[in-house]
């Protein structure tokens, strides 16, 4: 999914990133603000914008799976199975850094961030061209519904316009938010274990869904189920 973009508009972009300032554009779910995540005070302006919580987590997109794997170390199954079911896509996965100093400035207070492989060609090339992963969450303020535009975002961001960078394309995205689930709380679990915790109704407790968006409970179920077979 992408319109057409200039590539001195992905450099302009990175460009933005290294310097620590906020870059508006467009993602296979929602529009979407992105901030180096390893740049504390890149990340206190994009929570300041947002007007959000300074303990609350910030999303991580990934370019692949190699990157994701950078930031989580080696993967246990349960991973790779819905990694293969639904990345990239809407699927946002809770896990635990590999590194303890790993992208602090997101973690979670329990050491975790969420990871996502995005279906959207500018944003996975920004990715790549800036050669690691970028924090990002969707564009509003805290209460607000997600912008749907370029132009939505310049004017309710106007206030920030030397520190945003905006991509502007002409599409506008889907505005169906990811999946979140959190796998971090049972991390090793072996396939065997799981089939006994899904042995009777429901899906055990686990994973935990934070939210639910383009991506069923019961899809997630599903693909975990198979794969524990």
């Amino acid at each position: 999914m992408t319109d057409r973009v200039e590539p001195r508009d992905l450099d302009r972009a990175v460009t933005a990133l290294h310097k620590g300032h906020v870059v508006a554009l467009q993602t296979d779910t929602v529009f979407g603000l992105a901030v180096d995540p390893e740049n504390t005070e890149a990340v206190n302006l994009l929570r300041r914008m947002k007007d959000r919580e300074a303990d609350r987590p910030i999303a991580v997109l990934v370019a692949d799976e190699r990157q994701a794997a950078d930031v989580a170390g080696s993967w246990p199954w349960h991973v790779y199975a819905l990694a293969d079911a639904y990345w990239p896509g809407p699927l946002t996965v809770v896990v635990p850094v590999a590194e303890p100093g790993m992208l602090r400035p997101v973690q979670s207070e329990q050491g975790t961030v969420g990871l996502r492989h995005p279906d959207h060609a500018v944003v996975v090339e920004i990715i790549r061209r800036f050669g690691r992963p970028v924090a990002a969450t969707s564009a509003n303020t805290a209460g607000t519904a997600p912008l749907q535009s370029s132009q939505d975002v310049m004017t309710a961001f106007s206030r920030w316009a030397d520190q945003l960078y905006v991509i502007s394309q002409d599409s506008e995205s889907p505005g169906i938010a990811s999946t979140v689930i959190d796998l971090a709380s049972r991390w090793q679990i072996e396939p065997r274990e799981y089939r006994d915790l899904v042995s009777g109704s429901g899906d055990g407790g686990w994973p935990t869904v934070l939210r639910e968006g383009a991506i069923d409970r019961e899809m997630v179920r599903s693909t975990l189920c198979r794969a524990a077979r």
